[in-house]
């Protein structure tokens, strides 16, 4: 079962559970509002006569680091975040998920006192942003979002189900 799919998101989100009770986070969000992607060589075959041969192009960024947490982890982060709402900071055994106000350009960061005192230019580089990490990796997504994915955990176990793989 998936919490939310790429389609549905601006950061290409995909969020599923798999049998081994990990929750695997595939996302489309581009750094400096993620950690870094890997470069990646192209390559091409070029052909002369009989004889073929790969050639580097160039490089170009590989697909964004697959973050894999714990189901049990990633459910107990989502359901103290739905009971806490309001709360900006909710970490579990190395889950960390945090309201953010970012430089969007930059993903650097707004010091607390230059909040109010920017212009309108600035402050449409400027968002409220929800930035989950776990070892090392991290995204920023946008709250909506991030809420989608709490409600979902939360309508499971209403349910009585939880978020097990395969239903």
């Amino acid at each position: 079962m998936s919490y939310i799919r790429s389609t549905s998101n601006p950061e290409r989100l995909y969020i599923y559970a798999t049998i081994d009770n990990t929750v695997h986070i595939h996302h489309g969000v581009r750094p400096p509002l993620s950690s870094p992607w890997k470069k990646q060589f192209l390559y091409k075959t070029v052909s002369k006569g009989d004889k073929k041969r790969r050639v580097k192009t160039g490089q170009r960024y590989a697909e964004p680091p697959l973050i894999v947490v714990p189901t049990h982890i990633f459910e107990h982060v989502c359901r103290r975040w739905r009971e806490t709402y309001g709360q900006e900071h909710v970490a579990y055994r190395g889950l960390v998920v945090e309201e953010v106000h970012i430089h969007t350009d930059t993903g650097r960061p707004v010091p607390k006192n230059q909040r109010r005192l920017a212009g309108l230019a600035e402050m449409l580089r400027r968002a409220f942003l929800i930035r989950l990490a776990y070892k090392g990796q991290f995204f920023c997504m946008w709250r909506v979002t991030w809420e989608y994915v709490t409600a979902d955990v939360h309508r499971g176990d209403s349910r009585g189900l939880g978020f097990r793989a395969g239903t």
